[in-house]
């Protein structure tokens, strides 16, 4: 609501109204960018690998960085935010489809299943079934995980540009659930693979 009244469309102008600062804001918007920095140089260097793999080294590493970095920030800037959002949403969806679609394949194919998967972990090394050690030093780092999934930066600017609040409290239900299912599942793989 409140990024609709005073057009808010990240976390620093968040903050900058919350706490009438703007100095404050300037500190987030930099923090944000060495935060996030990494993240970016990450997928900035896929890009480069991506392109080199996919025309077999036509097209130099650094070529197809530089490339794909262009039209990313070519879109983001005369496309505007709200077409980021929406190329997101439908990534994601697409994304978790074939996320699920192949580990449910893998599974089915290496191991007849996630339950066939699981007895034979059972069978031939039950001790992967148990957490060792504190069960509470896992569970508060899978708590913490979740929850600063949403602290993550980029979150805000989704959620300034959601069109109500109850699309907010919909993604806000329904994405850890899916995450949890997907983990689950990458987990289980890895338990059989090991």
């Amino acid at each position: 609501k409140w990024g609709k009244l005073h057009d808010l469309y990240n976390m620093p102008d968040f903050i900058r109204l919350r706490f009438d600062s703007p100095t404050l804001a300037v500190l987030v918007a930099i923090g944000a960018i060495v935060i996030g920095a990494p993240w970016q140089v990450l997928s900035i260097k896929t890009f480069g690998m991506l392109m080199y793999e996919a025309t077999n080294g036509t097209v130099p590493f650094d070529v197809g960085m530089g490339i794909i970095t262009a039209v990313v920030l070519g879109y983001i800037v005369f496309s505007g935010m709200r077409s980021v959002v929406v190329t997101d949403f439908v990534q994601g969806i697409i994304s978790t489809v074939i996320v699920f679609i192949a580990l449910a394949w893998i599974s089915t194919n290496l191991f007849g299943g996630f339950g066939p998967l699981l007895d034979q972990v059972a069978t031939q090394q039950p001790e992967l079934l148990t957490v060792q050690g504190s069960t509470g030093y896992w569970a508060s780092i899978i708590l913490t995980g979740t929850i600063g999934g949403y602290a993550w930066l980029e979150i805000f600017n989704r959620i300034f540009l959601a069109k109500d609040v109850t699309e907010v409290k919909k993604v806000a239900v329904g994405a850890p659930i899916l995450v949890t299912i997907t983990s689950f599942m990458v987990l289980v793989l890895g338990l059989g693979v090991g």
